[in-house]
């Protein structure tokens, strides 16, 4: 007879797998704006003042590679009047 509990496998391999999920553009923009505001006032403690700058330059690095990944798919989809594809600059 089977017992009801095995040892032989983990149960939820592809839940310890799964990436965090990573937030939208738009909540990063947030998170560096509240970051500046912070900073611009000067009440957090050096320590403090080192992790925000350090969380902000990695967001800041994060966004603009966002945008220059969104710059290129619209540069891909632009279509002439003839419908074909035209890769046009956006500066």
């Amino acid at each position: 007879m089977p017992s009801s509990a095995t040892f032989d496998q983990p149960q939820h391999t592809s839940m310890a797998k799964k990436q965090p999920a990573k937030p939208s553009f738009e909540h990063s923009m947030s998170r560096l704006e509240e970051i500046v505001q912070t900073l611009e006032q000067g009440d957090a403690s050096l320590e403090e003042s080192i992790a925000l700058y350090e969380e902000g330059a990695r967001l800041a690095k994060e966004l603009n590679e966002t945008l220059a990944h969104a710059e290129l798919r619209i540069q891909q989809i632009t279509k002439n009047i003839n419908g074909s594809i035209d890769i046009t600059d956006y500066e």
